[in-house]
């Protein structure tokens, strides 16, 4: 019998260790196929997002040909290969990590990500004597962009694929608690400015493409007049099911696992919900608390007590304060709880430094996940809180904001599990 993969995000782990796997890699040659080449890929806390960039890395990695056929070759994507797979020589990068206490020590951290990602690169393409890092350099664009001018003039045929995952985690915790040193960051002269203006640079070279994974468009936005090649495809109707399971995954799943069927109508009502496009013709599941509900009851062969993963909720408790940026937040707020969700536009240009508008709260709460799209109208989107979890973890962040009659009209009561 397979196992639940909760919490992994290394594919070949999965594949090789028997573990339970929904099969996404169609989605490969999609992307592929896409006529933009430098993406951006956008879902809330929690969705497979950094095993999907995993999945990619080996998939394009020239160093992982070898042992390519051990992880894809019963997949899609290894019956249906695509042109430029092991193509790549991959640079990746993940700034989950980066430390927000103070400006000073999120540069050094930033700093160290880049620096030790591209000493990983060079060692695994074998270029250490031809590729020196610089250890004097203070500056992540200044390092990027030394490496990249070496690999340049070494003629190499291979080009980079820069993957980014998580590229606005920092940047969240610095909107909610720290919002001078957000626009520190991310202004004309910030740090982070400056090493995405250098990946731009970079395309113009040895750079073919790039993939970036986050929450929220928040930084990208507020980096758009350095780095305005990279398409948000998030909405787009052809990715919705990119990440996440459909409702014939959750049943296969309770059917492969020897589990009643009828627990899907709880799960349904807890997990369900999310569709990321008014095109998307299926809604579904966050796949992380699919996998935490099937690993709580394999060990207890019954429902858990508590449905909401603990290590989503402490993600969402960051978000709070995000949307205190906005004037118009506590009136949002008493309307998509009295309402269970709101009508309203979403926006494509999302920035930070300016006063905040009825729209970018919205459009804020749709890509965090407290908000998904019902259908569209003359007013834009009527939007609504996709489940039972996202509205008790809505309620438990901004409940404080509403008053007595909103609070007893909201029903928070537990469901039968």
């Amino acid at each position: 019998m397979k196992k639940i993969p909760y919490g992994l995000q290394n594919i070949e782990s999965v594949i090789t260790e028997g573990y339970l796997y929904i099969d996404k890699t169609k989605y490969i040659e999609l992307l592929e196929n896409i006529p933009e080449k430098y993406q951006v890929f956008l879902r809330p806390r929690k969705f497979g997002k950094t095993l999907w960039i995993n999945t990619m890395d080996k998939y394009y990695d020239v160093n992982y040909k070898e042992k390519f056929d051990s992880v894809f070759s019963e997949l899609y994507i290894g019956k249906n290969p695509t042109p430029k797979k092991s193509g790549y020589h991959v640079l990746r990068f993940n700034f989950s990590g980066i430390s927000t206490e103070t400006l000073e020590i999120l540069k050094k951290d930033f700093l160290l990500e880049v620096y030790n990602q591209i000493e990983s690169f060079v060692i695994k393409y074998n270029l250490r004597n031809e590729i020196i890092l610089d250890k004097t350099i203070k500056e992540s664009a200044s390092l990027l962009m030394s490496f990249l001018k070496q690999y340049s003039d070494l003629n190499i045929e291979r080009k980079i694929f820069i993957m980014i995952d998580e590229y606005d985690h920092f940047a969240s915790e610095l909107l909610g608690f720290k919002f001078n040193k957000f626009k520190d960051v991310v202004s004309k002269t910030g740090f982070v400015r400056k090493f995405y203006e250098t990946i731009k640079k970079g395309t113009e070279s040895v750079v073919d493409r790039i993939f970036i994974t986050g929450v929220a468009p928040i930084t990208l936005d507020s980096l758009t007049s350095g780095f305005n090649i990279a398409k948000n495809i998030s909405m787009k109707a052809e990715v919705s099911e990119l990440l996440g399971f459909r409702e014939e995954d959750v049943e296969s799943i309770l059917e492969m696992f020897d589990i009643n069927k009828n627990i899907i109508n709880d799960m349904r009502y807890s997990y369900n919900g999310y569709r990321f496009s008014d095109e998307a013709e299926k809604r579904v599941y966050n796949s992380d608390m699919v996998l935490y509900f099937l690993t709580e009851y394999m060990r207890n062969k019954k429902n858990p007590k508590e449905i909401i993963d603990v290590n989503i909720a402490s993600d969402y408790k960051k978000m709070e304060n995000m949307m205190r940026l906005s004037p118009e937040a506590d009136k949002i707020i008493e309307e998509i709880i009295s309402k269970d969700g709101l009508t309203g536009y979403l926006v494509e240009i999302f920035n930070m430094e300016r006063t905040q508008t009825k729209e970018d709260a919205i459009t804020l709460l749709f890509y965090l996940g407290y908000l998904t799209i019902r259908e569209e109208n003359f007013e834009g989107y009527r939007l609504d809180i996709p489940n039972y979890v996202m509205k008790k973890l809505f309620y438990e962040s901004f409940g404080n904001v509403v008053s007595r009659d909103i609070k007893e009209y909201a029903d928070l009561t537990e469901i039968n599990l």
